[in-house]
């Protein structure tokens, strides 16, 4: 079994040290690889798991991969994100998903700050256009959402370091599917990839 330590976001140029235990259910020895650490990051293994130390280099995302393999072959993999960032920036995560039945469907739409500061953000969610329900009524976590035609908007000040505001709507709509986009924008957020979500319901086969 591999600890999961989760999602680590680290300022480039400070130093980490962060151990992660192994552990074999069957008490068998076994060799821990570990790889997608950022650049100026290391590992030193143990019988008893891993450490990743050191000083990262540069800014950006990682998918960092842990593989313990024991004397008999058996494999354990577990993969967690890693964020590097300079002082001050930002990044912000907007996710959505979709839970239905036939024509009825409910949308979550989650904007989460990970980065290293508070930040203010500007949510926009563009509705489907083949609602029935009529007037789309969104109820959020913080913030008061403001609603027009066809979208919904929401304004968050000092959005803190780890937190995240969900919003959520339920309607019914026409034809075989419906489609919602959500954006957030933030100052000094150098990952802009990651703003923007879409989801369909029903999913495509």
């Amino acid at each position: 079994m591999v600890q999961d330590p989760g999602e680590q976001v680290t300022v480039v140029g400070h130093s980490v040290s962060l151990p992660i235990a192994v552990s074999d259910p069957d008490g068998d020895p076994f060799i821990v690889t570990v790889s997608g650490l950022p650049a100026g990051l290391t590992s030193n293994s143990s019988i008893h798991g891993t450490t990743i130390h050191g000083t990262p280099t540069g800014t950006g995302h990682s998918t960092v991969v842990i593989t313990a393999t024991d004397n008999r072959g058996a494999v354990t993999t577990l993969g967690f994100e890693w964020l590097v960032v300079q002082a001050g920036q930002t990044d912000l995560v907007v996710s959505a998903t979709a839970v239905g039945a036939g024509d009825h469907v409910t949308f979550s739409v989650v904007v989460e700050n990970k980065g290293q500061v508070p930040i203010d953000t500007h949510l926009v969610v563009t509705e489907p256009s083949n609602v029935s329900s009529g007037f789309v009524h969104w109820s959020c976590t913080a913030g008061s959402p403001g609603n027009a035609a066809g979208s919904m908007t929401l304004t968050l000040f000092n959005l803190r370091h780890g937190y995240s505001v969900t919003c959520t709507t339920a309607l019914t709509f026409t034809g075989p599917s419906v489609t919602l986009t959500a954006t957030a924008s933030a100052a000094n957020d150098p990952y802009p990839a990651n703003n923007t979500a879409v989801v369909v319901y029903p999913p495509h086969p």
